[in-house]
Formats: structure tokens, C-alpha cells, sequence
């Protein structure tokens, strides 16, 4: 392999598909990333510089979306106990302000990292992001157009309606004095505690902005007091009826000093957009490794919906940003669970209800304090039997509908059942020796006295799923259930994430950046069309000279993709895997295994007992034993299949060892020929690479880089070593996780694929019963008495093994190689320095940036790997 190239193919085959992603989503990233750095190349130009910044803004926000973390988003009513939730997943309840009532004030993002192992779970640092002017705006105009719905429903008149309608764009001083003064006189007398509601939001939002103006867009460190405190809802106000005192005067811009007190805090908080924390988890609460391998993983903790402080810029502010969030889950207050929160938390996610569906979990959190009692006839039972859609229609029908409302049929499994105080129970069993919450915390929540009702709770609910799995074998809600009582569903739901995270979350991110990715490709397309019509062009001869490299770059990169696809075809299977007409691996494979079977000396004494009426000669017209057997010298007569099995064992291992030799005398073979296959390419590269064009090559790229990706991908000599390299290590690392599974299945024993009947005496053993004999020799189709089908079965046996054995091996050569193959077709996309080298192209002679620009392919339409 040559230096500084990488060619190591992926983890092993259970990550195959998630590997394939990752590398997509870095292909959509380095599309971007190519198109804004050709875009911002270009000098400035009038007539083009509008649409080239909004390519760069496009690119940029692509750029963004894929660096992002994969985000799973706690969504739900307000105290249902989402931060509480979140706090039990990362093995700390203490970790967020919780309460009963209305607590969270903005949106928190944990970033998670894997911490040491033994360590508590640590805030290792936190922010503040502040809502810049463009979200200050879109924040008032939601917010404008709800309180304008609540009025209209109050039978406010449409003259005064209109004024309001006119107060839009961006909110200024002037705009906020113009509305309070609205406010004042049409709003507040409505007496209308929905609108009064509005109208106090909207103030304390507009005080913020004209109190510190300079708070806006700004992201600042803060230390541990600051963050609790960013994430607490003001007190609510002591007399509703009152109107608000809305603007108290400008506070000094802390940005020159960098410090965030509680008085700074106070006034900014509806501006702040999001609190972001690093947490480092440790791997004996949450071992992260399955879910950090794109970026990292983010969890979001909502502000709870429905809390009259801030309602409506909460859901505003969520539905912009749950947008991009791949993994949803909804925690449903247990004791206020309707079908009306279900419906208001899907019109706040804003999306397709396909897509909603595929994204959501639910979770019913406070479980244990239902509404409900649990019947003391499901948890001890009389005569009747239990099952699932007795729970569904009694005591679980409000959650379970409400959960179905937002799942969609069919999803029951995606149910969690959760109560915050089996889970802390379960955490002082499973670390009673390691701090896990501060005293604090324990008395603020009453700990001593909920805990034993829970735990109460959760052993009538054990008790009612022992009787459900017998009852109903196939309860789908009987593992949440179980889950439930165990610890409150805090693992269940912790596993259930990881799950559609892997499954779900890159998939959906995915199809967020191909979202934007179509746009950036309109917005390059009009740019190209701007630079055509604007910019400045290459002559005749230097398009045709750029014309002719191009064309060989992308004949190499056809071909390259068509070999991947061929390989797939021609290598995978050892059953037709040939090359030129010579034999197949499973023909040379029996070739030898016929040889080597025919060779034991076995066969002689055999043929010997045949020529002395012993055995049984023929079998039908079939002759047994050629004449050349006739002269081997008898050996002892065999008795028993037994006496097969080593040298069995000997031929299946020397036929793997064969076939093994063989598939990479055969891979070589192939690639040798997709070279000759391609000379017609070799003889293009010569006539445009002369000497002199090679030596400018060598003064651009230093004998690496481009050139030598090229020259790899027309010289596949490269291809079996390093296919091998990657086959070998993968083997192994698969080999490995064999032996580390107590459940792997011992399928290395030949002895144990043995294709005779184990044990079995043959008919002419004299030590053989009679009786026995009798038996054996009325059954005449047994193959034990028939030396021809005898021979037959070891050697269909022997092959059918070897075959079997190396089919994974095939595989997973036939997919190495399709793989690097598309990976050096990669290394081909974006030729244009390589192109402009070849050419000769000084600096002071003009390109065509729009061939540049067209050269950066979108890589769903053949630009990625």
C-alpha cells in the first residue's frame, strides 16, 4: 500500500450498514465544503455575488448540520419529569433543577462524552447561547400571530385586529412602545386570561430586548450556580390582573467583562436560546461507544409545554428546534395524560406524520402515581386469564392511547412505562457504596416517603406480569412492564434509545442533509448559470485540452464504479466465482478433495472385499472402482464409519487450505484482467501525460496525491494485498468476538459436519450381531454397504463443508473490494487542480469557474463514493 494512503475498510459486520452511512453523511459534508471553497475563490463580481454568498450560506448551514451531534430531544408536558428522566439515564437525578411544578425554563443540551470508569457523572462545562436578532424575530412574529388568534376568538373587532397586523417586522424600540401602548389600551381589558397571558410574554420578552440589546447572538461560559439558575422559570407574578411593568431601563453590556450575574440573568432569560452542558459520563452508568462514532451523541431537554410563563415562546422555540433532532422521545405526564396534550405535542413537531412516527418514542412517566388503582384481581388473579387487551381497555387505555396517537399502529414496543422513584430506588441498590445524589435533593423530593409507595407499586405491577407471560405468551407489553417494576424502565429506555439512534437517528440525519443538499445543488446550479452568462471564459483550445482530461478522469471513474459493481457479482459466491474459463473454485476445491479421498488406502481393502463377494460391487449399473484400483495391494478392511473421520477431518482442512489459496490466486487473476480490460484508458493517460506534463505533475503534487490516485485506479496490482489485509483483520476481529460469546455456536469441528452416520458398524464386521447384520443388509439404499455411494458421500460432504466454510470468506472478499474500489473512485472526484496542472494553465491565464463549479458533483448524483 502506498504511503499515506488509507485503505482500511470499515469495523466488522454488524456495523456494516452504520458504517455506510457515516461515510455518506461526511460525502454530503465535503460537497459542501468544496462547493463553498470554490464559491469564495471566486473574485468579486457584481452581477454574481448575491447568489454566490447565498451558496456559501447554504454550504455553511449543510457544514453545520453535519457537524452537529446526533440529537435525541425530551419532549413533553410540563413536570412530567422529563429533566428528572434525563437525570436518572445519566446515573445522576441531582443533575437538573427538577420540581413538580413548571421548572424548565430553555432549552438544555447535554453534550455527552464517556467519562473514566468509577467516576460520578461530572458537568464538565456549560454555556449560554443567546437568540440572535433574525430568531428574536421569527420568536415575536410566533407569538404576534398566536396572540392575534387568541383575540380573535375573544370577538376582538377588526379595526383593532389591524393594528396589531401591522406591528411586524423587525422588533424595534419603536415596535415595542407601539405595542405596549396596544397592549395597554385594547388587549389587557379584554380581562382575558388566555390573552393577558400573551400579551405578558410578549412584554417580557421586548423588556429583555430593550434592557440588553447587546445580549443578542452572544454564546458565553458560565459557571455551575448560573447554569441552574438559566434553567429556572421566573417566579410567577403576584397579581395576574395587574398590567406589567415591562421595561425597567438598559443594563451595562457585559460583554467587555464576560461576567453573567443574577441581575444580568434575570433580565436576559427570555433571550436565552439554549443552555449547553458537557457531561462526561462514565461507562459503568452508560458505555457510549455504540452511539459517538458520527460527532457525538446530544441530549435536549425541552421546556415542558403548558407552563404559563413562557408557553408560547417555549413552543415556538422548540418547534425550530426539534427540526433537526433524529430521535424524539415523548414523556407523558401519567396523571394528566389526554389525548389533547398527545395532539398539542404534534403540532408542535411539525412534521409528516410518517416521519413523526418513524422518530418517536413514548414514554408514560409517573406510572406509579396513575389515576388508576391496580386491581387486586390483576396482580393475584382469579380464573380469568390476563392479557393485553384487558390492560389496554382498563387500566392503562388513557396512556396507551394517548401514546398510539403519536406512534402510529403496530408500535407498541416503542412504549416505556417510567417512574422517576423506582429508578432512584434501583441506583441506591445497584452503587449503594458511591454517592449518587446530595441530601439536599433527597429531602426537596421527599425521597423517604414516595420511594416505599413506588416500590409498592412496582411489585403489584411484577406480580401482574408474572400472570400476564403465561397467560399471554405474546404480550407486547409485557418486557415495558417488566422493565417498569425492575427500575422504573430507566435501562429499557436508555437501551431503546440507543437502539433507534443506531437504527433510525443516522438515517434521519441523513435525509436532513440530503434536504439541504438539494438546495445547495439549485443554488449552485444558478450560480454556474450566473458565471456562464457573466463570467469570464477559457479559449477554444484550452476548453478542448481541459475537455479531453476531464473526460479520462470520468472514464476512470465509470469504470471503477462498474468494477464494484461486477464484483459483487463475480466474487461473492464460491459456487461461481471463475476467471477467463478457468475452473471454478468449487471445481478445483472437489478436484482435490476426489483426489485426496480416492487416494486412502481404505479403498483397496474395499475393493479387495468386493473381489471376494464380501461387499456388494455394483450399485445399479454403476461401476465402483476403476481398473487402475485394481492393482493397489489390499489394506485392512475398514469396519466402522469411525475409521473415516480423521483422515475426513485431514481432507476438509486441506481443502480450506486450498480454497483459501485458491480465491486470492483467483482475486489476482481478476483484477489482472480489469486492467487489461481497461488499456484502452492506459493509452489515453500516456498520450496526455508526457514527460512534460509529468514533471509539472511532480512539481504540484510531489509524486502524491491526485496523480497517484489516478494511477492506482487504472493499476489494480495493488488490489489482492491490500484486499487481503482487510479480509484478514476483519476475520480475526470477527473470530475474536466468537470466542468472547459464550452462545457462539462451535461450528469449527469437522468431525461434527461428518456426512456418515456416526458410529455405525459396515456389513461385513464379524464382530457385528447377527440381528444386526440382518438389518443392515435388507437395508440396501444405506450407503454404509455400498462402497461407491460410501466414497461419493465423503466427498460431497468434504466439498459441501470447505464451501460452506469459505462462503463468509467470499463474501466478504467480493465486499472489500467493491469497496476500496468505490473508495479510490472517491479520490477521483473534484480533479480541478489536477486538471488545470495537466493543461498548463499559468496564473495569469483565465479558467472557466463555472466548469469548476460544475465539476464538485452532488453526491447522490455520482460525486461521492
Amino acid at each position: 500500500m502506498a504511503e499515506g494512503v488509507d485503505d482500511s475498510v470499515g469495523s466488522d459486520e454488524s456495523g456494516r450498514a452504520r458504517t455506510h452511512l457515516i461515510e455518506e453523511l461526511n460525502d454530503l459534508r465535503e460537497y459542501a465544503a468544496k462547493l463553498r471553497d470554490v464559491a469564495a475563490s471566486l473574485p468579486p463580481e457584481p452581477v454574481i455575488d448575491e447568489v454566490r454568498d447565498t451558496l456559501v450560506r447554504e454550504a455553511d448551514k449543510l457544514i453545520a448540520l453535519a457537524d452537529e451531534p446526533i440529537t435525541v430531544g425530551m419532549v413533553g408536558t410540563y413536570s412530567a419529569g422529563k429533566s428528572l428522566l434525563l437525570g436518572l439515564l445519566l446515573g445522576a437525578p441531582d443533575l437538573l433543577p427538577v420540581s413538580d411544578d413548571p421548572t424548565t425554563a430553555n432549552v438544555t443540551v447535554l453534550q455527552l462524552r464517556q467519562g473514566r470508569e468509577g467516576d460520578p457523572t461530572l458537568i464538565t462545562r456549560a454555556a449560554l447561547q443567546y437568540l440572535s436578532h433574525d430568531e428574536v424575530s421569527a420568536c415575536v412574529a410566533t407569538m404576534l400571530d398566536e396572540l392575534t388568534s387568541r383575540c380573535a376568538s375573544a370577538g376582538m373587532i377588526p379595526e383593532t385586529l389591524a393594528a396589531l397586523h401591522r406591528m411586524r417586522g423587525l422588533p424595534t424600540a419603536d415596535f415595542w412602545r407601539e405595542f405596549g401602548s396596544w397592549a395597554r389600551t385594547n388587549a389587557w381589558p379584554t380581562r382575558s386570561p388566555s390573552i393577558r397571558l400573551a400579551v405578558r410574554e410578549l412584554l417580557r420578552v421586548g423588556g429583555a430586548v430593550l434592557t440588553a440589546p447587546w445580549a443578542l447572538g452572544w454564546s458565553k461560559p458560565i459557571g455551575a450556580d448560573v447554569f441552574r439558575a438559566a434553567l429556572s422559570l421566573p417566579a410567577p407574578v403576584a397579581d395576574p390582573t395587574v398590567f406589567p411593568d415591562w421595561f425597567r431601563g438598559t443594563i451595562r453590556d457585559r460583554r467587555q467583562t464576560g461576567e453573567v450575574d443574577a441581575s444580568s440573568l434575570r433580565a436576559t432569560l427570555p433571550l436565552i436560546r439554549r443552555v449547553v452542558l458537557d457531561i462526561a459520563v462514565p461507562t459503568h452508568i452508560w458505555d457510549l461507544t455504540a452511539l459517538c462514532g458520527h460527532n457525538a451523541l446530544a441530549l435536549l431537554d425541552f421546556p415542558g409545554l403548558g407552563a404559563d410563563v413562557s408557553e408560547i415562546r417555549d413552543r415556538g422555540l422548540a418547534r425550530r428546534e426539534l427540526a433537526d433532532v433524529t430521535t424524539i422521545f415523548v414523556l407523558l405526564h401519567g396523571q394528566r395524560v389526554s389525548d389533547a396534550a398527545a395532539m398539542t405535542i404534534l403540532d408542535m413537531l411539525d412534521r409528516a406524520p410518517e416521519d413523526i412516527h418513524d422518530s418517536v418514542l413514548v414514554g408514560i412517566g409517573r406510572f406509579d402515581q396513575l389515576p388508576h388503582s391496580i386491581s387486586s384481581d390483576l396482580a393475584t388473579g382469579p380464573s380469568a386469564r390476563l392479557s393485553d387487551s384487558q390492560l389496554t381497555g382498563g387500566v392503562l387505555a388513557a396512556v396507551l392511547s394517548s401514546a398510539r396517537q403519536l406512534l402510529g399502529s403496530d408500535r407498541d414496543e416503542r412504549i416505556h412505562f417510567h417512574s422517576a422513584m423506582l429508578g432512584i430506588a434501583a441506583l441506591d441498590r445497584r452503587f449503594a457504596d458511591r454517592g449518587r445524589y446530595s441530601p439536599e435533593f433527597a429531602a426537596e423530593r421527599s425521597l423517604a416517603e414516595h420511594i416505599p409507595r413506588a416500590l409498592d407499586n412496582g411489585a403489584s405491577w411484577s406480580r401482574i406480569v408474572g400472570r400476564l407471560v403465561v397467560d399471554d405468551p405474546g404480550s407486547v407489553l409485557a418486557p415495558a412492564l417488566t422493565a417498569y417494576a425492575d427500575d422504573g424502565g430507566v435501562r429499557r429506555i436508555r437501551d431503546g434509545v440507543e437502539r433507534h439512534v443506531q437504527t433510525h437517528g443516522l438515517r434521519i440525519r441523513r435525509a436532513q442533509l440530503l434536504r439541504q443538499a438539494d438546495r445547495l445543488e439549485t443554488t449552485q446550479q444558478r450560480l454556474i448559470d450566473a458565471l456562464r452568462l457573466h463570467g469570464p471564459r477559457e479559449n477554444d483550445e484550452t476548453r478542448a485540452q481541459r475537455d479531453v482530461v476531464e473526460s479520462l478522469v470520468e472514464s476512470v471513474r465509470n469504470s471503477l464504479a462498474h468494477l464494484a459493481d461486477r464484483s459483487t457479482l463475480e466474487l461473492a459466491d464460491p459456487r461461481t466465482v471463475r476467471v477467463n474459463g478457468q475452473a471454478g473454485l468449487t471445481d478445483s476445491v472437489r478436484q482435490l478433495i476426489v483426489g485426496e479421498i480416492f487416494g486412502w488406502p481404505e479403498w483397496s481393502a474395499l475393493f479387495a472385499a468386493v473381489r471376494d463377494g464380501v461387499v456388494c460391487a455394483r450399485l445399479g449399473d454403476e461401476l465402483i472402482f476403476d481398473q487402475e484400483d485394481e492393482e493397489d495391494q489390499p489394506s485392512r478392511l475398514p469396519l466402522s464409519t469411525r475409521e473415516f473421520e480423521a483422515r475426513f477431518t485431514e481432507a476438509v482442512t486441506l481443502g480450506e487450505r486450498f480454497a483459501r489459496d485458491r480465491a486470492w490466486t483467483l482475486l489476482a487473476e481478476w483484477a489482472r484482467r480489469a486492467d487489461v480490460e481497461r488499456s484502452a484508458l492506459h493509452h489515453r493517460r500516456a498520450e496526455i501525460i508526457t514527460p512534460a506534463v509529468q514533471q509539472r505533475l511532480c512539481a504540484q503534487f510531489a509524486g502524491r496525491g491526485y496523480p497517484r490516485y489516478l494511477d492506482r485506479a487504472l493499476n489494480l496490482e495493488w488490489l489482492p494485498d491490500t484486499t487481503r489485509k482487510n479480509v484478514e483483520q476483519r476475520m480475526a476481529r470477527r473470530a475474536e468476538a466468537g470466542r468472547n460469546d459464550e452462545n457462539a455456536a462451535d461450528t469449527d469441528d469437522p468431525v461434527g459436519k461428518f456426512p456418515l452416520r456416526r458410529n455405525a458398524g459396515f456389513a461385513w464386521d464379524p464382530g457385528m450381531p447377527e440381528a444386526v447384520r440382518a438389518s443392515v443388509v435388507t437395508a440396501v439404499a444405506g450407503h454404509q454397504i455400498r462402497p461407491a455411494r460410501l466414497r461419493r458421500e465423503l466427498v460431497n460432504g468434504a466439498v459441501d463443508l470447505v464451501i460452506s466454510r469459505i462462503s463468509a470468506e467470499q463474501a466478504e472478499i467480493a465486499w472489500v473490494v467493491a469497496e476500496l474500489l468505490r473508495r479510490s473512485r472517491a479520490r477521483l472526484d473534484a480533479p480541478e487542480l489536477f486538471v488545470a496542472t495537466v493543461i498548463g494553465i499559468e496564473d495569469d491565464h483565465p479558467t472557466d469557474p463555472a466548469a469548476d463549479l460544475a465539476a464538485v458533483r452532488h453526491p447522490a448524483r455520482g460525486g461521492g463514493g
